[in-house]
């Protein structure tokens, strides 16, 4: 069985990718209307939500590996918002997990999300 990973940020302040000394050697820097994350070079990044505040910009974005086996989510508009893109399908997806953490005037909430069939988590 192949399994998919789905990590997911739900931020509701901008992000700041600016880690002092960190190296990003043989990544690709991609920048939303209100976040900058380094993503592995190999990664597509697959834009999402569209700002309302700068529109050459989007509010949230999927990054997936070369492989198809691996993704990210990133949603983090100005003040608030709902990541309507990443919506559990009740149906077919059940919520295994639901973290939110607060630090320095940020929130993030990691979720992981498995289909009912354990062909994704």
């Amino acid at each position: 069985m192949t399994e998919k990973i789905l990590i997911s940020l739900f931020c509701l302040t901008l992000l700041s990718g600016t880690a002092k000394g960190a190296n990003h050697t043989g990544n690709k820097t991609f920048r939303g209307a209100w976040f900058e994350v380094w993503i592995p070079s190999g990664f597509t990044v697959i834009p999402s939500i569209k700002s309302s505040d700068d529109v050459q910009r989007v509010d949230s974005a999927f990054f997936r590996s070369p492989d198809k086996l691996a993704e990210f989510y990133i949603f983090s508009p100005m003040w608030n918002g709902t990541p309507g893109d990443i919506v559990l399908n009740k149906e077919t997806e059940k919520l295994n997990f639901s973290e939110t953490r607060r630090s320095g005037g940020k929130t993030i909430t990691f979720y992981t999300i498995q289909a009912k069939n354990k062909s994704y988590s």
